[in-house]
Formats: structure tokens, C-alpha cells, sequence
């Protein structure tokens, strides 16, 4: 063997000595190692596309020195009502003495929100949202766990229950006079690929002579954003005097999420609900007339917030 290879096994050997004795350093308390204090978690850029989670982790260092790069990583995982969202890693973090911040960049694919409003509705509105942290000092081998600052939080919605009431509303309309008993709005079958909602409004026709309900036009939208409108020429009967039930159904395409996504985080995880229910009102009025009026049966605009990342 000549005099180079006998030098490359020494230094080789030498590094795993010094290695090993890093090792042992740390399990009988001679090099300290480090500790993860908190991490806090905030929105970064937010497209139609993906959702940036920028998360913060404050770590201390009470060793006299740094604490090379390829020896601690950090990672994040996201979870929507146990739906993993997003994954975020910094396989070398570099820690001076002291407390030091390190930022993980985490990346949410916006494709897999239709499954997680699915989720929510289904849920009756509740959003679980678990924000798991890990860091990890590498040594030899070793994984030593220095903190796991995990974040779980309940996020509750109330798109629709202001909607319904059995206060009586009059609502008269030119020749045509109504009196809104009742309206039902609620949601139907929900899955990845679309939202129902479905409502029923009881009315009743105080004028002297029918009318007919001879189209329907209904919508909802969030952020301003039309996110589905639905329009029905089934002809209803309001015969004077009687009770009828006026239905509608929306169905949303989730995908349509997509779009709204942004608008909501962008605005403080702020979003206007509106919904509109409008009624095209055909007959014969007292005076021998024909008439065509449009009513607004159904008027709702509500605000919701969803703190997702706690802060």
C-alpha cells in the first residue's frame, strides 16, 4: 500500500472517530443539542394553482458554536381533516449560537381543496386542521428528535343557517302581492366533483287572482365570484289564498374553488356568501291586464372566516 492510500484510511478513519465522539458528546452532555421553541405558520403567495405556507421555527442553540448545515433538517406537513395538503423540508438548516429563526417554505396543491370542501360540508362545516413539525439533529446514524411543535385546530363555517326563517316577509311585486312564510336552504349530496344546495320557499298569494311563477333564476356567489346560477322555466300555480312551495337546487362544479381560493385568503381568510333567489310572475291582474313582473324572493349575503393557519 503505498504512503496516499495509507494517508485517505487515515483521514477516513480519523472523521469517523471524530463523528463518533460528536455522538457521544451529545448523549452525556457535553455538546448540547439544539431545542425548537415554537413555530408559527402564515400565508405566502396564493394563486389559482398552489398555496405557499411559510412556517417560522425559532431554535436555540446553547452551544459556544455553530452547528453544521448537513446535521439538522426541518420539515412540515399539512392535514385538512386528515387530507394531507402539503409537504415542506429543509434537509440543512445552518444554526448559529443563540436562538436563530429558520423559515420552511411548504407548497399546497390547490387541486385537492374540492376534497377538502367535500370534506367540510359533509362534516357540517367542521375543518380539523393539524399542522405537524419536526426537527431532527442527524448524527451517525442517529435521529435525535429536538422538537415537535405540532399545531391542531377546530375551524367551524355557517354558510347557510342565517338563510332560513320562518319570520313572514311581505313582498309585493306590482299587481302581485306575496306573503314569504318560510324559506329552507340547505346542502344536498356533496362529493369531489360538485356541491348541491337546495332550498324551498312557502308562499302565499294575497292577491284576488292567480299568478303563475313562470321562471325562476337563482345564484350564489362568494367574493363577488360567480361560483354557480341555475335557471328553471317549470311553470308553479299560485292559485290566491293557497300556500305553495317554491323550490331551487344549485349545483356548484368544485373545481370552481379554484378560483374563489385566492380571493379568500388574500382578503384575511374573508369570504362574502351571497345568495339570490329571483322569480319571473306572469297572469291576469284585477284590471283585466296581462302582467310579467320579476320578484326577488330570496336576498342572503352573509361573512365568513376560516383562520386556518392560526394566526
Amino acid at each position: 500500500m503505498n504512503l496516499f492510500c495509507k494517508l485517505l484510511l487515515a483521514l477516513a478513519g480519523l472523521f469517523l472517530v471524530l463523528v463518533f465522539l460528536a455522538v457521544i458528546a451529545v448523549v452525556i452532555g457535553v455538546v448540547k443539542p439544539p431545542r425548537l421553541l415554537s413555530v408559527t405558520h402564515a400565508w405566502g403567495e396564493v394563486t389559482e394553482a398552489s398555496s405557499e405556507v411559510i412556517s417560522r421555527a425559532e431554535i436555540e442553540n446553547d452551544n459556544s458554536f455553530d452547528i453544521n448545515t448537513g446535521r439538522l433538517s426541518f420539515q412540515a406537513d399539512i392535514y385538512l381533516n386528515d387530507i394531507p395538503m402539503g409537504h415542506g423540508s429543509l434537509d440543512e438548516v445552518h444554526l448559529p449560537q443563540g436562538a436563530s429563526t429558520t423559515r420552511i417554505e411548504t407548497h399546497i396543491d390547490n387541486n385537492r381543496l374540492p376534497e377538502w370542501w367535500a370534506s367540510h360540508i359533509s362534516n357540517q362545516e367542521f375543518t380539523t386542521v393539524r399542522i405537524e413539525s419536526r426537527a431532527v439533529l442527524h448524527l451517525l446514524g442517529r435521529n435525535i428528535d429536538i422538537g415537535s411543535p405540532d399545531l391542531r385546530r377546530t375551524v367551524e363555517t355557517d354558510l347557510l343557517g342565517k338563510a332560513n326563517t320562518t319570520d313572514p316577509e311581505v313582498l309585493n311585486q306590482g299587481p302581485v302581492g306575496l306573503l314569504l312564510k318560510s324559506r329552507q336552504v340547505q346542502w344536498g349530496e356533496v362529493t369531489r366533483g360538485r356541491t348541491e344546495l337546495t332550498g324551498a320557499l312557502l308562499v302565499r298569494n294575497t292577491s284576488p287572482f292567480p299568478a303563475t311563477v313562470a321562471r325562476t333564476e337563482a345564484l350564489a356567489r362568494m367574493n363577488e365570484l360567480l361560483m354557480v346560477e341555475a335557471i328553471s322555466t317549470e311553470p308553479i300555480a299560485l292559485p290566491p289564498g293557497k300556500d305553495v312551495t317554491i323550490p331551487f337546487t344549485l349545483l356548484m362544479d368544485n373545481d370552481k374553488l379554484l378560483e374563489w381560493w385566492p380571493t379568500h385568503v388574500n382578503a384575511g381568510e374573508r369570504t362574502t356568501f351571497y345568495l339570490q333567489l329571483k322569480a319571473t310572475l306572469e297572469g291576469t291582474g284585477a284590471d283585466g291586464g296581462f302582467f310579467s313582473v320579476t320578484a326577488p324572493l330570496l336576498v342572503y349575503q352573509d361573512q365568513f372566516v376560516t383562520n386556518l393557519l392560526g394566526g
